[in-house]
């Protein structure tokens, strides 16, 4: 069931599940290169992905009102994320969003995959290696696993006011 766990929650990359799925995995005494793979193998799969679907699917749903809606939100999104630079919002998207979305907005704004798919990889290892400390930093204070969850839930609930500010500031580098 570990397997499944970790498969699911690589693939959703959610802060969260990550967290304790790494948690689960670690007491289990699964060998860490198989966690590092999943997460290699689903990073690619959720970035490539969500790209080929919205390239290959896009002109079939382009010119009607949802196609419409969704390609003036990818503009936005565009002016916004590459306000200060094409590369350091990437960066920004790779480290803070969900990467099956970065893979469809690349799609959406119609760019080559190649180097958006390498800003998007390191960016999620950076993403992941702060999972991990968090991780081992729960595992260090509690060995119990009702504690490790409420201890991961409460961290992020408590870290959420400071992303959002982060969101709302101009991202001034």
């Amino acid at each position: 069931m570990i397997w499944l766990f970790l498969a699911a929650a690589f693939l959703i990359q959610d802060n969260i599940l990550v967290t304790l799925a790494l948690v689960q995995a670690e007491k289990q005494r699964i060998p860490l290169i198989v966690i590092h793979g999943y997460f290699i193998i689903s990073t690619i799969i959720d970035i490539l992905l969500p790209y080929y679907l919205v390239a290959r699917f896009w002109p079939r749903i382009e010119n009607n009102k949802i196609g419409q809606w969704l390609s003036e939100s990818a503009e936005q999104s565009k002016k916004t994320i590459t306000r200060f630079g094409v590369n350091k919002g990437l960066v920004f998207l790779g480290i803070f969003n969900y990467v099956f979305l970065d893979g469809a907005l690349i799609g959406w704004w119609q760019i080559d995959i190649k180097k958006p798919f390498v800003i998007f990889f390191l960016s999620n290892i950076v993403w992941y290696a702060g999972v991990i400390l968090l991780a081992k930093s729960v595992q260090t204070i509690t060995p119990s696993n009702d504690w490790a969850i409420s201890i991961v839930i409460s961290l992020s609930i408590l870290l959420w006011p400071i992303i959002k500010k982060l969101f709302k500031t101009n991202f001034r580098v």
